[in-house]
């Protein structure tokens, strides 16, 4: 149940934030912001589908052992 109500709240506040960031800023800098965004969560993606491939190799190594 808590964890549903913070996911609630975090919703509630970035929605806040980016009505609030479209509003003041111009389209533009929000637009520029969501891209730098996106393209932090494709980097943290790829090392973290990077890691879990090692990982998978590692057991996979250690269980054949």
């Amino acid at each position: 149940m808590k964890d549903g109500f913070a996911l609630l709240a975090a919703g509630c506040i970035f929605a806040v934030l980016a009505w609030a960031s479209w509003h003041w800023w111009s389209e533009d800098i929000s637009f520029g912001v969501l891209v730098i965004l996106l393209l932090g969560y494709a980097v943290d993606n790829y090392q973290l589908r990077w890691q879990v491939q090692r990982l998978l190799a590692e057991r996979e190594k250690n269980g054949r052992d």
